[in-house]
């Protein structure tokens, strides 16, 4: 945990210098994450790219494109599939039932082949196969 929020003060260093003059790009330290919010941004696709460069190269960074954010966190830092995985040993469960509506939400789609989980991906298609259920209209900002 304490290298994880070493490696956010070090992402923020290095990227508040970046993206810090770009219209509407918020910065949210999570402590052991780092999430970069474009939502008010008036050139949306430009600041998702802009965001993506200038994260490309950061060291230890796993990015995920999320709902208008683009989240950093360090590459061997848990995932949902993990938290998943040990919710159903905790819980003793044989099965279980996720939907997912974005990218950090990859890993269980992953882990659906391998496990009794059904998996369902809510809005566009997943790069994981698995059901897809149509976004509902007025859900994001």
């Amino acid at each position: 945990m304490v290298a994880g929020r070493r490696a956010v003060r070090s992402w923020l260093a290095c990227l508040k210098p970046r993206l810090g003059h770009l219209d509407g790009i918020v910065f949210d330290n999570k402590g052991a994450s780092l999430a970069i919010h474009y939502r008010k941004s008036r050139n949306r696709p430009a600041a998702l790219k802009a965001i993506l460069a200038a994260t490309a190269d950061l060291a230890d960074a796993r990015a995920l494109k999320g709902i208008l954010a683009v989240d950093l966190l360090p590459k061997t830092a848990p995932n949902k599939a993990t938290a998943l995985q040990s919710e159903l040993r905790r819980l003793r469960c044989q099965a279980a039932l996720y939907l997912g509506d974005d990218q950090t939400d990859e890993d269980v789609f992953a882990l659906s082949r391998r496990l009794p989980v059904l998996a369902v991906r809510v809005g566009r298609e997943a790069a994981q196969p698995c059901p897809v259920l149509p976004d509902q209209p007025g859900r994001r900002g």
